[in-house]
């Protein structure tokens, strides 16, 4: 027949998606393009003349296979079609095949369908190979096995892991093979042992023998035992139905995810120590940061976290003596048998240093060395020292010198975990040693902190008892000028001036002259007693402090300096709005002296001018504070010299004679204390010849 006797054989999946093709002269013969994959089989055909209508393909999916002709489209074009679709199961996959061949032209259909077989069972065949060769080489386990748990076959894979070839694993049965601890207990093998009800893998494939339903992503957790060794395994499995004949046979796939499982489950609980190892440091914040609490306390609450953190029975916690070195626990188990429960605070209990400046056995080497370790067979530790009697037996040690910088300030230690310790309790012990280390830490500061704030109220009383006896010694002075001192100078005044009344005329002019003198001199001594004294009274008047007015305090003051000197022409101006908060009494007595100082130093000056106003220049005298709202009053008078500005504030310091300008010498040092005693600095700017300017600054309080 030739070219006549062309078969085509599709597979497709349920949905009709071609995924493999097998023939020759596909377009020859049926004018179909040659890449067919991918395609849908409603597609395929001519129009009008479908070669997989959609009726056909659901009577296929219902009854599981079904046949029929395609007839040819018109005389004289391509003659008609056998088709041949049927469903079938590959591993639990449904799959559609369909046969086409072209009948001779005398409708030879027998020799159609035989050679529709043919290509077929060709088809079927390569089909087979090339799955045969992705089961065997895909990394996955895989395993065939019956009903009663047998494995009929299992790839290279699944032999590599349990180490025997696959003619020893055919007939026995699957985790018997495996080497799973449970199955070497059931002389039945997998799924009958007494231990075997909760497998997860052995629920998975009962199901999918029972209902044929395939299971995915099975969480498979063994002891296997190969060789004398023992090891736990995960394995991630899943099953699926081949066949639902009389003889089911079922295909398992594992793979093996215990380093996978390992990592993530040490991950999880890396994270969950962490999380308890934050909240353990949250529940010891309180008590470091809180003033009510002590060390004691402190030591309570890391004990109680040690305990639970590491899954200890036993532990203490203890603080270092800065002076001697001895070790007292704050908190400490129970460790002799007949002995009392856990200690608290204020027990007797002292581990002393040694003479070497050592500490003895096994919990002092952390405190040698510096440096936290843990043993978990004490007995062979070279700083053990032995038990004394009654002690509770020691089956693992931790233990971590507490460290503020370079000094040892306690140590924490646990003891007999229910499992070894590892580096990752030495780590949270560690922890918190360093906040246990901030506690003791911030509790000696504090304590330091007291003892200085106790000194300083002593030092502050013994002060003010020395201030307030200068303060009476100055009293009995200013008394004893008063009065003691008054009454001489009186006394000299009244009898030289009667001396020259009674015998005026007949002294001689030098003698008289001499007397005149002294009288006058007895006059400025009356004067400069007076000064000391108001100097002494600014220092002991209690200050009334209230919102003042400056500006209308410095215009009182140039009333009353026009009405003492009426002869003079001054031109005064004062800025508006200088308001202060202070003592209005002293504040205007510094405003009298100043502007009483203008008026004294212009009187040679022509066209006299006195300024009073503010400034917020920075230009201010050393220690004080830049931009700070300074007053002044400023004139255009004789000046003086800045090389002599220190010495302007000093009481009787004067820097010109007092025949060019009299006066006591107690002005300025009088204005110095009164704005020192308002939180303020007072200074000069002159220049001979160029006038002065007075600047002063006032504590401004809310």
């Amino acid at each position: 027949m030739g070219s006549a006797r062309v078969a085509v054989v599709l597979l497709a999946d349920a949905g009709g998606r071609v995924r493999d093709v097998s023939g020759d002269g596909l377009e020859s013969a049926f004018g179909w393009p040659g890449a067919l994959v991918g395609s849908q089989l409603g597609t395929l055909g001519s129009p009008g003349r479908p070669l997989f209508p959609a009726d056909r393909l659901d009577a296929a999916r219902r009854d599981g296979e079904v046949r029929y002709d395609v007839p040819a489209a018109a005389p004289g074009e391509r003659p008609p079609l056998s088709v041949h679709l049927r469903v079938f199961d590959v591993a639990g996959t449904a799959l559609l095949r369909a046969s086409v061949s072209r009948l001779g032209e005398n409708g030879d259909r027998e020799a159609a369908e035989e050679l529709a077989r043919e290509e077929a069972r060709v088809a079927l065949e390569r089909s087979r190979t090339e799955l045969e060769a992705i089961y065997e080489h895909a990394p996955v386990m895989m395993c065939v096995v019956d009903g009663e748990r047998r494995v009929l076959f299992a790839n290279q894979a699944f032999t590599s892991f349990t180490g025997v070839d696959e003619a020893s694993l055919r007939g026995g049965r699957a985790c018997g093979v495996f080497g799973c601890i449970n199955a070497k207990e059931d002389p039945l093998g997998c799924g009958f042992g007494p231990k075997c009800p909760a497998c997860d893998l052995r629920l998975a494939i009962a199901d999918t023998f029972a209902t044929g339903t395939p299971h995915h992503a099975v969480e498979y957790r063994a002891r296997l035992e190969r060789g004398g060794e023992r090891r736990e395994v995960v394995l991630l499995c899943a099953t699926a139905l081949l066949d639902r004949t009389e003889s089911p046979r079922l295909l398992l796939c594992m793979q093996d995810v215990t380093e996978r499982v390992r990592v993530t489950e040490a991950l999880a609980e890396a994270v969950q120590r962490e999380v308890a190892m934050d909240r353990a440091i949250s529940s010891l914040y309180r008590p470091v940061v809180s003033p009510e609490t002590d060390v004691p306390a402190i030591a309570r609450a890391v004990f109680e976290q040690a305990l639970r953190l590491t899954g200890s029975p036993f532990a203490f916690v203890a603080e270092v003596d800065p002076e001697t070195g001895a070790v007292s626990p704050h908190v400490l188990s129970k460790i002799l048998e007949d002995g009392p429960g856990t200690r608290a605070a204020g027990d007797p209990v002292t581990f002393p240093r040694g003479a070497d400046g050592r500490y003895a056995s096994l919990w002092g080497h952390p405190l040698n060395m510096r440096k936290g370790c843990f043993t978990n067979d004490p007995v062979r530790h070279p700083a053990a020292r032995g038990l004394p009697s009654g002690h509770v037996p020691i089956d693992r040690f931790l233990a971590v010198p507490v460290l503020a910088g370079d000094q040892l300030v306690g140590e924490i230690a646990v003891a007999n975990a229910p499992a070894d310790y590892t580096d990752r309790d030495l780590k949270t012990v560690e922890r918190l040693a360093e906040f246990y280390a901030l506690g003791i830490q911030r509790k000696r500061v504090e304590a330091q902190v007291r003892s200085l704030a106790d000194s300083l109220e002593t030092r502050v009383r013994e002060r003010t008892a020395e201030l307030l006896a200068a303060n009476r010694e100055l009293e009995a002075f200013s008394y004893s000028v008063s009065h003691d001192l008054r009454a001489p100078l009186r006394a000299i005044v009244g009898f030289t001036q009667a001396v020259l009344e009674d015998l005026g005329p007949s002294l001689p002019p030098a003698s008289a002259e001499d007397l005149g003198r002294a009288v006058a001199a007895a006059n400025r001594m009356s004067h400069l007693i007076d000064g000391l004294l108001g100097l002494s009274r600014l220092t002991r008047r209690d200050m009334q402090r209230g919102p003042l007015d400056l500006s209308a305090l410095a215009r009182e003051v140039v009333d009353e300096q026009r009405a003492l000197h009426p002869d003079r022409n001054v031109d005064v101006t004062v800025e508006d709005g200088l308001a202060v908060l202070g003592d209005k009494e002293l504040l205007r007595l510094v405003l009298h002296n100043l502007l009483e100082n203008a008026w004294k130093f212009t009187a040679r000056t022509p066209g006299a001018r006195v300024d009073v106003g503010s400034t917020t220049s920075e230009s201010v005298p050393p220690g004080d504070e830049a931009g700070r709202r300074a007053f002044f009053v400023r004139d255009n008078g004789a000046g003086f010299e800045m090389a002599y500005a220190d010495k302007l504030f000093r009481p009787f310091h004067r820097l010109h004679a007092e025949s060019d300008y009299p006066g006591s010498g107690i002005g300025l040092a009088s204005a110095q204390r009164i704005v020192r005693r308002h939180g303020g600095t007072i200074w000069a700017s002159s220049a001979p010849g160029a006038g002065t300017a007075f600047y002063f600054t006032l504590e401004e309080r809310g």
